[in-house]
């Protein structure tokens, strides 16, 4: 088991080392390109996409909430809020375990650990599933309208399948690892359709707009190609989530975003694209950092 740890420990450094030597490899090749951009950027539109960002996250958090009532019941906001938002910064310690065991050293009490755990995996797959699917639409037909009808038809997708119970049967599936949490059935309250339809549809299309704002604050996009490259984030986010231990998908994400943008032949070249990349990791810890200000905010409102 130790030996186990050691290799996944120095996988997930390889791989970082390598998203990072490539990143540089393609910004040595014109330095100064990458300078100026950075200097160029239009600070007010980027503070702006930090805002919308933030809202993003403090949407998560309200579907956080939304999900976790539906297994225990009625429970206050505040606490769980506070949680989720804090969360965020932990999900920077290498190996994401950490994240789950903050946030189950934090229950309020009455609250279970098994209720946490079940959450985290529910909000993780609706998550994957409409943001790849919506990230294939866009980056296949990168359009406004198109990226607002698909996200809004997988949210009222996955609504269908927690009301006909499909979700529940694949969760239940995770014998696995629900076997070993003691948990044999999920006891869940039916939920509100239109409200869980509503929530998924505001967090997915503010983190959309949100990397559009920011996308073209660093270049003069246009909407489409701006939505694309949004696409690109998105289905890049997708494959550093699958790669679990390394934290916040750090130098994965940046590398399949660059590569998706290069097989893809955008108007952003090598050079441009890795300091877009570098710019939007940027963009994140600081949408992490003030999202866990905020739940730090919470914590003191609700003391």
């Amino acid at each position: 088991m130790q030996r186990k740890r050691v290799l996944v420990r120095i996988f997930s450094i390889a791989l970082v080392l390598i998203g990072c030597g490539f990143i540089y490899y393609l910004l040595e090749k014109d330095w100064a390109m990458f300078v100026r951009s950075v200097t160029e950027v239009d600070k007010a539109l980027f503070g702006v996409s930090v805002v919308l960002g933030l809202l993003a996250n403090l949407m998560a958090a309200h579907f956080y909430v939304f999900l976790l009532r539906g297994h225990h019941g009625p429970v206050s906001w505040q606490p769980l809020c506070r949680i989720f938002l804090l969360s965020q910064l932990v999900r920077y310690v290498p190996g994401k375990v950490w994240s789950y065991l903050y946030q189950m050293g934090a229950l309020p009490a009455g609250i279970s650990k098994t209720t946490i755990v079940l959450t985290n995996v529910e909000m993780s797959l609706i998550s994957m599933l409409v943001i790849s699917g919506a990230s294939l639409a866009a980056f296949f037909w990168p359009g406004a309208v198109l990226l607002l009808c698909v996200v809004l038809g997988l949210a009222t997708l996955i609504s269908l399948a927690y009301r006909s119970g499909a979700l529940d049967r694949v969760l239940n599936r995770l014998a696995f690892a629900l076997d070993r949490l003691g948990v044999k059935h999920l006891a869940r309250r039916p939920y509100d359709q239109a409200h869980m339809i509503t929530i998924i549809t505001s967090w997915v299309v503010l983190v959309f707009v949100a990397l559009i704002v920011a996308l073209q604050a660093i270049w003069p996009l246009s909407t489409s190609e701006s939505i694309f490259y949004a696409a690109c984030l998105g289905l890049s986010w997708i494959v550093s989530a699958l790669v679990f231990f390394v934290p916040v998908g750090i130098g994965v994400r940046e590398t399949g975003f660059v590569a998706l943008g290069l097989i893809a032949g955008g108007v952003l070249d090598g050079g441009q694209l890795a300091t877009t990349a570098i710019i939007l990791r940027f963009w994140q810890l600081s949408v992490d950092v003030l999202s866990g200000a905020c739940g730090i905010i919470v914590d003191h409102n609700r003391e």
